[in-house]
């Protein structure tokens, strides 16, 4: 216990480094991008541990903690009254637990002690660390979709969620996509300054000029939050795949170097665009939530930043309305979203695609085939549509749409129906490493390299040395 304990804790300090793809990242529809504000509260009371349902059976409450979906209305209020409605013996309660780096704080504590609950969200490289308190869900999935369950999910999915462990080793299941990067623009002022979206590295450097010479209120380049380690790993694997499509992967199953020449060249490219101003003077000192997104970019001192697919959940009427009051974000401002610009010639845009959040069962839980049942429910059922349909994350499912009704204009409907094609026609391979201390060693590098402290080949000879002595 005390060597687990050990693993455990030192799991967290790894995990608060990393955690992007579901960290403070994924605020950015709601008050507190920061995700400090909500942390702790619970959505659904028990009073007792067991209820009388409708039915007269006994009412399971059933235990789960999250840091998505949001407490946002469109977001885990529906689906908690969608899901009791359709289940009304199984009582939800559900804590949300601040940002990603907060849960997995508070899980690590709980799965130690004994304490953790009947539902446990997940990411695929977390979920490698954490199987042994996981359910095998093979069984489950194949008497609920069949022998061939995993054509239910986009290859990109299932393959993530195998990361620790295919077959009846299986312990997670894809709830919902992201996928990075994306330049996220003032579509409203884009058109009004006379631009239009830029689509390669000179059209940025010419739309930096203009801003430069003529708005001198305005800040030129990309934000960027380099100071984020999982910003500079999302921008880092955008770079890389467009220099050399799909390299990286090889890189990482042993199939080739970091020393290799299109690696080295993805790191002087990634050099480059801080030391030629195509992000903004200072990217490196500054984080994507509050500081880009909401003291910058939404004050309309800078025209665009880097960011994911999960800022269409900032492009709804009532996030307008709410930006409104409480940064003054005027009502008649438009969102745009596009692939990525292109960073270097004969390149390819791209998009790299993470499980964002991925369902597990506490192993011990006392309510196993309740927690099944809201798993299903929130992998490939009414859950997984509502959550998709808020914009926060893609659907996982094979053939599931998103419905547009709810994004505020043309502009934002344009971002959803890019998006959606990228993600059957650009995605390349994942966000984020298997190994998560091979990937916060890049993130080191990263750093070191954009402020000039470290050469590019100095960096590869570094990260080569890493990953054979995590061999």
């Amino acid at each position: 216990m005390k060597k687990l304990l050990t693993v455990l804790l030192g799991l967290v300090l790894v995990i608060s480094l990393f955690a992007g793809c579901g960290g403070d990242n994924e605020q950015a529809a709601t008050s507190d991008e920061s995700g400090q504000g909500a942390t702790n509260e619970t959505s659904s009371e028990a009073t007792e541990s067991q209820e009388t349902g409708e039915s007269g059976d006994k009412k399971v409450q059933l235990e789960i903690w999250r840091w998505i979906p949001m407490d946002n209305e469109n977001q885990w209020p529906a689906i908690e009254k969608d899901f009791e409605s359709k289940y009304p013996n199984i009582d939800l309660v559900s804590t949300k637990s601040g940002n990603a780096n907060q849960y997995f704080q508070k899980i690590s504590a709980a799965l130690v002690g004994g304490e953790a609950p009947d539902i446990i969200p997940m990411q695929p490289s977390s979920a490698v660390q954490y199987k042994e308190f996981l359910l095998p869900l093979e069984s489950y999935a194949k008497e609920a979709w069949g022998e061939n369950y995993k054509d239910v999910f986009l290859p990109v999915a299932m393959e993530q969620c195998e990361y620790s462990g295919a077959g009846q080793d299986l312990v997670i299941l894809p709830g919902g996509l992201t996928a990075v990067q994306m330049l996220y623009y003032n579509d409203t002022l884009m058109k009004k300054m006379g631009f239009e979206v830029p689509k390669t590295l000179a059209d940025i450097q010419a739309i930096n000029e203009t801003i430069a010479a003529d708005y001198p209120d305005m800040i030129p380049g990309i934000l960027i939050g380099a100071k984020d380690g999982w910003e500079a790993r999302d921008m880092f694997m955008t770079v890389v795949n467009q220099v050399a499509p799909g390299k990286i992967y090889e890189v990482l199953e042993g199939q080739a170097s970091w020393t290799d020449p299109e690696i080295v060249k993805a790191f002087e490219v990634w050099q480059s665009l801080f030391a030629d101003g195509v992000f903004q003077e200072g990217a490196l000192g500054l984080q994507t939530y509050p500081d880009a997104y909401k003291n910058t970019y939404l004050k309309e001192k800078s025209l665009m930043m880097a960011i994911g697919t999960w800022h269409m959940s900032s492009m709804t009427a009532t996030t307008t309305e709410m930006l409104n009051g409480e940064v003054g974000w005027p009502m008649d401002n438009h969102h745009g979203m596009a692939l990525f610009p292109l960073m270097v010639e004969d390149g390819e845009q791209n998009l790299q695609v993470t499980v964002d959040v991925a369902w597990g069962i506490n192993k011990d839980s006392k309510n196993i085939d309740a927690a099944w049942t809201f798993v299903e429910y929130m992998t490939n059922g009414q859950g997984a549509q509502i959550f998709a349909d808020s914009y926060q994350v893609l659907p996982a499912v094979q053939g599931m749409s998103v419905d547009s009704s709810g994004l505020y204009g043309e502009s934002e409907k344009a971002a959803l129906a890019t998006i959606m094609d990228a993600l059957q026609n650009n995605a390349v391979g994942p966000r984020e490493f298997k190994n998560i201390e091979l990937q916060n060693w890049l993130i080191d590098e990263l750093q070191a390299v954009a402020g000039g402290a470290k050469s590019p080949e100095d960096a590869c000879q570094s990260m080569e040395q890493k990953a054979q002595e995590l061999e």
